[in-house]
């Protein structure tokens, strides 16, 4: 390709010319030294963007130059000098780019792309092990080859400061190779109960979360370098694929359709009930691990449940908007006794139409209504709250002046009508005849 060609013709051409001394351009030799260094730097750059294009991580070679030899005069001419200089810079380069790959961290990675509003599943950090495990394997190999070793020996003989920092950091790579392979080798078994989750029907995702912990308990006990750090990034995925499968069972298009309240109510109480069943397993299985190990499962809940708490805490909220729905539905119906029943009556319809206008405005935040890190449907619940809370008021005041005045047959009606208002504190509190009704209903 282009960024190839360009590259060797750099390497082979311009670089090589200037080397030669023979470009007949009279430049201070600081300039001349200057020029070339930054062409062999970007030549560099290009053959590591190249590997980068193509997932891999090289490490370019500095120019092959037959004349300079591994044995070293003690005496150093300019000549030397420039090219131990090259040398140098590849080495600098080289231990840039193995920092930068033992730098990597898919705990940071994940806090990156949640902050940006992506949600990684737990595949992701399968691939994350695997690509770090090949890429540290690349790397090796490419630092095991002659040319490499001719690089380490011209600067060892020339008594370069560079060698002993950099013999350091190969002794890290090996170690970070040994660890991703490991990790890479114990995580692959979990890809297919992984998958069999992702592509899984949702009431059928409880059923597949048992292998899966099953496995990483195994995996805690047998990996020698699967720490707590790495399960908290794990089951933090893990929880990422929970939710994802809630937030496509719960579709906003679903939940504010014409279904019925008891239809949709339903259907979010069994999306409860699947999101629960994470947890809950997740607590089994950490009670038999720290029971039956040495090695306990130490992690934050409150960061490794951080999302699936907030989509419980959503889907109780979502209930709680729809059993209110229901609440209010029965005063289309509801008629007060008594000698002022026409006049209260019309009090409870105004409500009520209030009730219908306000319900309506949910369809404005379709789009965020299920996204537990949408802070829109906290603000139209808190407003959606409130506002029930003055309906309460009005409807209690209405029960307070109608209630003494009823016949029997319309006080059971009356109690049928407010028998879920019971459950709103407020109304009681703030109204003492319905204070006194909920003390005879119980």
């Amino acid at each position: 390709d282009c960024l190839k060609m360009f590259r060797m013709e750099l390497e082979a051409i311009f670089i090589p010319y200037l080397l030669s001394g023979k470009s007949g351009i009279n430049w201070p030799k600081v300039v001349q030294h200057n020029v070339i260094s930054q062409a062999q730097k970007f030549a560099s750059f290009l053959e590591h963007f190249e590997g980068l294009t193509k997932g891999k991580v090289v490490l370019s070679l500095p120019p092959d130059m037959p004349a300079i030899k591994a044995e070293m005069s003690a005496t150093q001419n300019d000549k030397t000098r420039r090219a131990i200089h090259i040398h140098e810079t590849a080495i600098i380069q080289w231990s840039r780019h193995i920092r930068a790959i033992l730098a990597q961290d898919s705990s940071q990675q994940l806090d990156h792309l949640e902050a940006g509003g992506t949600f990684p599943g737990a595949t992701n950090e399968l691939a994350f092990w695997a690509k770090r495990h090949e890429n540290l394997r690349g790397v090796v190999k490419q630092l095991s080859s002659p040319r490499v070793r001719q690089v380490t020996q011209v600067l060892a003989n020339a008594s370069s400061a560079y060698v002993a920092s950099f013999d350091n950091l190969m002794t890290e790579l090996d170690v970070a190779l040994v660890e991703s392979r490991d990790i890479h080798v114990h995580l692959s078994t979990l890809r297919k109960p992984l998958e069999n989750l992702e592509n899984a029907a949702f009431h059928d995702i409880p059923g597949h979360l048992h292998p899966i912990f099953h496995l990483i308990s195994l995996i805690w006990h047998t990996s020698a370098h699967y720490d707590s750090r790495r399960l908290k990034v794990f089951f933090r995925m893990l929880s990422n694929t929970v939710v994802l499968g809630v937030t496509k069972f719960l579709t906003a298009t679903d939940l504010f359709s014409d279904a019925s309240s008891a239809t949709v109510l339903n259907k979010l109480h069994d999306a409860l009930s699947v999101a629960s069943k994470f947890k809950e397993v997740f607590f089994k299985y950490r009670t038999r691990v720290n029971a039956q190990h040495n090695k306990p499962w130490r992690l934050e809940e409150t960061t490794v449940f951080s999302r699936v708490d907030k989509i419980l805490q959503r889907i109780r909220d979502l209930i709680e908007v729809f059993e209110v729905k229901n609440r209010f539905a029965r005063l289309e119906n509801f008629e007060p006794g008594g000698n002022r029943g026409t006049e209260l009556h019309e009090v409870v319809l105004q409500v009520f139409k209030e009730f219908e206008e306000e319900a309506l405005t949910w369809g404005n935040i379709v789009s965020g209504i299920i996204d537990p890190s949408s802070t829109a449907f906290e603000e139209a619940y808190t407003a959606f709250s409130a506002k029930v809370e003055k309906y309460d008021d009005r409807i209690a005041l209405v029960v307070g002046k109608c209630f003494p005045e009823c016949q029997a047959y319309q006080t059971l009606k009356l109690l049928e009508a407010i028998k879920d208002w019971k459950m709103r504190s407020v109304a009681v509190e703030r109204e003492t005849r319905l204070g006194e009704l909920m003390t005879r209903v119980r």
